[in-house]
């Protein structure tokens, strides 16, 4: 019998699911699961910052590349249906699938939910 500890800290969300199963769910959970029968997720609940490099060529083929911070937070852990993006800088563009035709254009503070369904 294999059984491991994850402790949790309290800027987490933890969900332990075995067969299929939700077991624990909550925020700083410490709990005993086994490796080969459980899966563990741990979401991060509190403020993130990553940063972030675009690159692209233009038109007339010179390459442009452009730095930029991502600060996200997950604001509901459990529902998970729901991603919303609140643009810091002017003209940011949301692309959905990497096609041009579906993007969405941001100004500063303008929000963007994205829903799953």
């Amino acid at each position: 019998m294999d059984l491991r500890h994850l402790p949790a800290t309290p800027t987490a969300h933890v969900q332990r699911v075995t067969k299929g199963r939700i077991i624990d769910d909550g925020t700083g959970l410490s709990s005993w699961f086994r490796p080969l029968t459980s899966a563990i997720s741990e979401l991060p609940i509190e403020e993130q910052e990553r940063p972030l490099l675009f690159r692209a060529r233009t038109a007339d083929l010179q390459e442009v590349a452009v730095q930029a911070t991502i600060t996200y937070r997950i604001g509901r852990p459990v529902a998970g249906d729901e991603l919303v993006i609140t643009s810091s800088t002017d003209g940011l563009v949301l692309f959905g699938d990497g096609i041009e035709s579906d993007r969405v254009e941001l100004r500063w503070g303008q929000r963007c939910r994205i829903n799953e369904r």
